[in-house]
């Protein structure tokens, strides 16, 4: 019997959710259930927090750039 094929790796798809939680959170109206939101899709499945601190790496190097 054969396992049923993986579902396609939806790279982009991940890199538009981190990038839309990385945006909402930097606005400031950003508050407690928004922050619950997050938490929750930061635990729905473990490559969220990996590519979400991998972005936040990426943005924190591209701040530290001289002007």
């Amino acid at each position: 019997m054969n396992a049923p094929p993986l579902p396609p790796d939806d790279t982009a798809g991940l890199r538009q959710q981190v990038l839309d939680w990385f945006v909402r959170r930097q606005r400031a109206g950003w508050g407690a259930a928004d922050e619950q939101a997050f938490q929750q899709w930061l635990q729905a499945d473990a490559t969220h927090g990996s590519a979400y601190a991998q972005w936040e790496q990426h943005w924190s190097a591209i701040d530290a750039m001289p002007a």
